[in-house]
């Protein structure tokens, strides 16, 4: 999750990670946090991390805010195995 400033879809030298971001388990795939869905913030570098998920498949979702704009997607779909550690995705936000 980072600050996209040319909106190029990349992050860049100068593009910094947000913090404080709802990232989301989407688990009835409507796009709307409910609070029975698992979440995370995402930490001053804009990453997050979801430690307790078994195998599946996933809907990770990020929580739109007020005054940014997506740069890319902001629901992305992960299968999961036994122990694997998914380390992809991003989030592009741009003000």
């Amino acid at each position: 999750m980072w600050n996209d400033l040319n909106a190029n879809k990349s992050i860049d030298t100068g593009e910094a990670g947000l913090a404080g971001w709802k990232v989301f388990i989407d688990t009835n795939d409507d796009g709307l946090w409910e609070k029975s869905e698992a979440f995370v913030l995402t930490d001053a570098n804009g990453y997050f991390v979801f430690n307790t998920l078994a195998p599946g498949t996933y809907s990770i979702v990020l929580q739109s805010t007020k005054h940014w704009t997506a740069t890319s997607r902001t629901t992305q779909t992960v299968r999961l195995t036994a122990g694997q550690v998914w380390s992809k995705l991003g989030f592009g936000q741009r003000q």
